[in-house]
């Protein structure tokens, strides 16, 4: 199935896209992708500061969730636990099956400084639980206030300090906040470096490796494109395939008749 063009919605309709579709990739990781000392859980985000709660208000948009994967028992940043063979999973070695993307970037030495500096940037939603890895889907929300892109900027970053692997899924265009695109953006904060969409309609699906220095692997599809399968890192050396099409499918089949007609017509 297709990539939509979700710009011709309104914001509310893509949000219970958007949870449906998280729910899906949460169904589809616990059901045999992740192996049995992970799991996936979909959460809101919360702890937002007032003035961006007030916004998100007042625009009739609802915070979005988000999907995190958390290890009950981390043994290092960056590392793998010791797994049994019982405890299954479609895990993949870097090293026997390196991941496929259109574009691979590792970022330079000098990054890790930059990426030091963001260690102070709190990322709310996490409390107490180790986190190894984050699946964010970017909302049109993010994009219309800087407050909000921000906010979702500081996010990855601060992610990747903190060594937790991010799956950014962006179905929306490039605007005012990110004429590149949210990697662009994030790439440019990281690195200093400046990234070029190779379309200014291209959507951007980012896979980022938190080792250090990190390494982003990119897609670039545009509307009407099948959706890739993406590489999900749980460690430097091992990382998950998430199959974005085919939770995609499943979370449009769950919306009303109308929505979908009206976005196969346009």
């Amino acid at each position: 199935m297709p990539m939509h063009d979700w710009t011709t919605v309104y914001a509310g309709e893509f949000h219970a896209f958007h949870n449906a579709w998280i729910g899906e990739l949460q169904r589809a990781l616990n059901s045999g992708i992740l192996p049995g000392d992970y799991y996936a859980l979909g959460e809101q985000r919360a702890g937002a500061p007032n003035n961006v709660a007030e916004l998100a208000k007042s625009s009739g948009s609802a915070v979005p969730e988000f999907l995190r994967i958390p290890l009950p028992a981390l043994t290092g940043v960056g590392s793998s636990p010791a797994r049994s063979a019982s405890e299954g999973g479609k895990v993949i070695a870097v090293a026997d099956r390196p991941p496929q993307a259109r574009i691979m970037q590792q970022a330079p030495e000098e990054s890790l400084y930059y990426l030091s500096k963001q260690r102070a940037v709190v990322i709310r939603h996490v409390t107490g639980d180790r986190v190894v890895a984050i699946i964010e889907i970017v909302s049109s929300g993010n994009k219309q206030a800087r407050v909000f892109f921000e906010q979702l900027v500081n996010k990855a970053l601060a992610a990747l300090a903190q060594g937790r692997h991010l799956l950014i899924v962006d179905p929306f265009p490039p605007g005012a906040q990110d004429p590149q695109g949210i990697h662009g953006k994030v790439w440019e904060s990281l690195t200093g470096e400046t990234f070029e969409l190779a379309s200014p309609q291209s959507r951007t699906i980012v896979s980022y490796c938190a080792a250090l220095p990190p390494t982003a692997y990119v897609e670039l599809p545009n509307v009407g494109d099948d959706l890739p399968e993406m590489p999900l890192f749980l460690s430097a050396d091992e990382y998950v395939r998430v199959p974005l099409e085919e939770t995609y499918q499943a979370a449009w089949t769950s919306m009303p008749s109308h929505l979908r007609h009206a976005l196969e017509t346009r």
